[in-house]
């Protein structure tokens, strides 16, 4: 179902006057563009606060409030690679207060940042690129003949670091 734009103060306003010169409802529908009964609820809302105003809307509150946030943006910003949970579980120890990892996550992306799925590329040590270096030095004048007699094989998988897992990472947006 597609949501409709929210209904302004000076759209309040143009309904109330256009009823006060007379118009009716149905005329005023067509012309502002809205639905009979939306133009009949600005009118009945005006007459019983007397207010251009939307009236204050209805819902459970944040279960954090700006301090808790600022908390959560430290404790994510501390090590990107920290899950939702994670975070969750390490604000419940430090503040004393149970949030789940959908609320973390919530407050995080409205923060801005955002789980991405994180590179994943084999670490190559200090040590590694200098031997590969100097391996592709040693080879480089190596004719095809004497490739043809290397056997290469990728068949095994090794896990050096962690699993093979998915990781994610929080990267700030924009």
């Amino acid at each position: 179902m597609v949501g409709r734009s929210k209904v302004t103060e000076s759209l309040r306003q143009q309904v109330v006057q256009m009823k006060a010169k007379g118009m009716t409802l149905s005329a005023i529908a067509r012309q502002v563009g809205r639905s009979k009964s939306v133009i009949s609820k600005i009118l009945n809302l005006y007459n019983i606060t007397n207010s251009f105003k939307s009236p204050k809307k209805a819902g459970r509150p944040w279960k954090t409030n700006t301090r808790e946030d600022r908390i959560l943006r430290r404790i994510s910003m501390g090590s990107r690679f920290h899950t939702a949970a994670g975070i969750a579980h390490q604000f419940s120890a430090e503040q004393g207060k149970d949030l789940s990892h959908h609320t973390v996550s919530r407050r995080l992306r409205a923060f801005g940042l955002k789980a991405h799925s994180a590179v994943t590329k084999p670490l190559i040590s200090r040590k590694n690129q200098k031997a590969r270096l100097s391996f592709a030095e040693e080879h480089v004048v190596w004719t095809e003949e004497n490739w043809s007699k290397v056997h290469f094989s990728d068949e095994s998988k090794f896990n050096l670091f962690g699993s093979d897992g998915k990781h994610y990472v929080r990267r700030q947006t924009g």
